[in-house]
């Protein structure tokens, strides 16, 4: 039974996932207590941990940044929510992580509704920084669990963060589902540059 996963590998097996729990209520217990942790008493820091640590902030602060800028273009900002969620949901999956990625598929899935909702009403519905703050926040903090806890690979990080950038890219006038198309196509773009890395990560390709 300890040795079961739930996928071929590189899942964890029930008994790693368990093991990963109890090491990490060691360190937490341990830090509340103001004790020394038994187990990680000769921990440190290494270099690669200090640098994915920062690049996650980086992409947290870009990601939201650049989304909350939408929050006046309710068609770019739907299909920024739709292919982040999806995006990152995928992606954690290709990772390892099904949880995870399913955080980030039902992101991705109220994202879509909204924009459906903006296709279907047009100009009379307004994103804001609720949706706009919600979604990157909550896409960033998903695919900074699946590189933590799962094995996505740091580069599928980078894609991710240009979904708000082509969105911006220019859209035909018309129709709001006209549109809202049309930036769903650009976000996918950048979503499957994601995906791609990712899928080629989980199959052992060197990036």
């Amino acid at each position: 039974m300890w040795l079961r996963t739930p996928a071929p590998s590189p899942v964890r097996s029930f008994g790693e996932i368990l093991a990963h729990v109890a090491d990490a209520n060691y360190l937490f217990c341990s830090a509340a207590a103001g004790k020394p942790d038994p187990i990680h008493k000769d921990l440190k820091l290494p270099v690669e941990a200090v640098l994915i640590a920062a690049g996650l902030v980086v992409f947290t602060a870009w990601l939201v940044a650049a989304s909350v800028a939408l929050q006046h273009e309710p068609v770019r900002a739907g299909a920024n929510g739709l292919m982040l969620g999806v995006g990152a949901g995928v992606c954690a999956v290709l990772g390892g992580s099904a949880l995870i990625g399913q955080y980030g598929m039902a992101l991705g899935a109220g994202s879509g509704a909204f924009l459906l909702l903006v296709m279907v009403l047009g100009g009379r519905v307004e994103a804001g920084a609720t949706l706009t703050l919600t979604v990157s926040v909550l896409a960033a903090l998903i695919a900074a669990g699946a590189v933590l806890l799962a094995k996505l690979h740091w580069t599928a990080l980078i894609a991710l963060a240009l979904v708000p950038v082509l969105v911006r890219l220019p859209l035909p006038r018309g129709a709001a589902w006209m549109q809202a198309a049309v930036a769903s196509v650009y976000a996918l773009v950048a979503a499957g540059g994601a995906l791609a890395v990712s899928w080629l990560a989980a199959r052992g390709w060197r990036l």
